[in-house]
């Protein structure tokens, strides 16, 4: 805070001290989630970009970084006025990143989002690794909110210590067999409702920080240590080869299953010749996508017609919905379950 209590200094106010320095910073930012502030985004504006430019965003994206290009060009009109535009070059957004919604029911949702990635990132990795033997109980303790609502979560605990103990399994999807009721979640969702029974607020949280290992480290920390050479992307090339003709998926429901985001995935799929059955991939709304090619530049289809041909029905410009795949079946087709009698028949 020192360097934001000189920042309001120079602006010509009395000297202001790092209390007031923070307290001010805290009412325009909220809450500085740690967990947040670690992950960077980078959004680069310029008037044009050189290819090499362009490659490094798309190979930076693939690495899991948030990045963004965006040209800015100016027009002088008949009436000597200038009008600037500015332009997103990549990554392209779809239709429905243009709906328009509330500023803050937005950035709520953002924030959720992003936790929601960096948790199943965090799962994903742990269980390909199977750094933490299946079986293992794992104990719930509240931190990254304040000391109150530690000691009301902590009280809450005390009642029935069961609902602070979950035993790990290595699936990615619900890897917490949750003692309290013997039902399977996410890390997020037992620390979710842990706070909303014992303080009555509802908020998303980073919930691989609070579950920790008998050694006392927590998820996040163990994965920290687990080895990772850039992103994996084997557990994406395995569901694509195994999706059974007929049927459809998203960009978004495979970055959920393979433990990373929409946007990489989609620049990763784009580019990669290992992706197979990449025609089966549509936007979360159901349509085609518009940038989409064929690593065969011979092949003249669209990508609505290869689907249809493959069995998909159309409704208008939509993939029928019924024929999506769930997440259950994705995650069955990356090996971490058992597919099922439906699935298996295909």
């Amino acid at each position: 805070m020192t360097y934001h209590a000189r920042f309001l200094s120079s602006r010509g106010e009395q000297a202001v001290s790092e209390d007031e320095a923070r307290t001010r910073l805290l009412e325009h930012a909220g809450e500085l989630d740690p967990d947040q502030l670690r992950q960077p985004r980078i959004v680069l504006v310029a008037g044009a970009f050189m290819p090499s430019t362009s490659a490094t965003a798309v190979w930076l994206s693939e690495m899991g970084l948030d990045i963004t290009l965006q040209r800015v060009q100016a027009y002088r009109t008949s009436e000597e006025k200038v009008i600037v535009t500015v332009s997103q070059l990549f990554p392209v957004p779809d239709v429905e990143d243009f709906t328009i919604s509330p500023q803050r029911a937005e950035v709520a949702a953002t924030q959720t989002r992003r936790r929601g990635k960096r948790e199943q990132s965090t799962v994903v990795r742990l269980a390909r690794a199977g750094t933490i033997p299946d079986g293992t109980v794992l104990t719930m303790q509240p931190v990254q909110i304040d000391t109150e609502a530690q000691e009301s979560i902590k009280e809450w605990i005390a009642e029935d210590p069961s609902r602070g103990r979950a035993a790990w399994s290595n699936t990615a999807r619900h890897p917490l067999r949750w003692e309290h009721d013997g039902q399977d979640y996410r890390p997020s969702a037992i620390a979710q409702t842990a706070l909303r029974e014992a303080t009555g607020i509802e908020r998303s949280l980073r919930g691989p920080s609070w579950w920790f290992t008998p050694e006392g480290q927590s998820l996040t920390e163990v994965a920290g240590e687990t080895p990772q050479a850039g992103f994996d992307w084997g557990g994406l090339h395995t569901i694509l080869n195994a999706m059974p003709a007929g049927r459809w998926t998203t960009y978004g429901a495979l970055a959920d299953v393979v433990g990373t985001a929409a946007q990489p995935l989609g620049g990763h799929v784009t580019s990669c010749p290992d992706c197979v059955n990449a025609f089966r991939v549509l936007d979360s709304s159901g349509r085609t996508r518009a940038g989409f090619r064929w690593t065969d530049e011979t092949d003249q289809r669209t990508q609505q017609q290869a689907l249809e041909a493959d069995g998909v029905t159309f409704l208008g410009d939509r993939a029928d919905v019924v024929q999506r795949l769930s997440a259950d079946e994705l995650s069955a087709l990356a090996g971490e379950r058992d597919p099922g009698p439906a699935l298996r028949r295909l």
